[in-house]
């Protein structure tokens, strides 16, 4: 009997999912070219959250002249209250001993 013939359905949906996951991530530089910084930043950002189900994805880098810029991205209909999800990450933080 083939390994496959023994997955259930769940597992099955699970592994399409997943490939479909990795053709959609290994995609991206493809649509980076000419893209500047922030563009390519935001697309990493969005695909990150839909791919990984987080609840949010910071990215940080620098610009070619050399400035600091971030892109923060939340899944959609979620509600972004940053202040809230910040005192929040703070205070975590300040209860482990981590340092932000």
């Amino acid at each position: 009997m083939d390994k496959l013939d023994q997955l259930d359905d769940r597992e099955l949906r699970a592994l399409r999912r997943a490939l479909g996951d990795m053709a959609a991530l290994s995609s991206l530089p493809a649509m980076w070219v000419n893209a500047d910084e922030e563009r390519i930043a935001t697309n990493l950002a969005d695909a990150l959250v839909q791919v990984l189900d987080l609840d949010g994805v910071r990215v940080s880098f620098r610009t070619e002249q050399g400035e600091s810029r971030e892109v923060s991205r939340f899944p959609q209909g979620q509600p972004v209250d940053l202040v809230h999800r910040k005192r929040c990450s703070q205070a975590t933080a300040f209860s482990s001993g981590a340092r932000m």
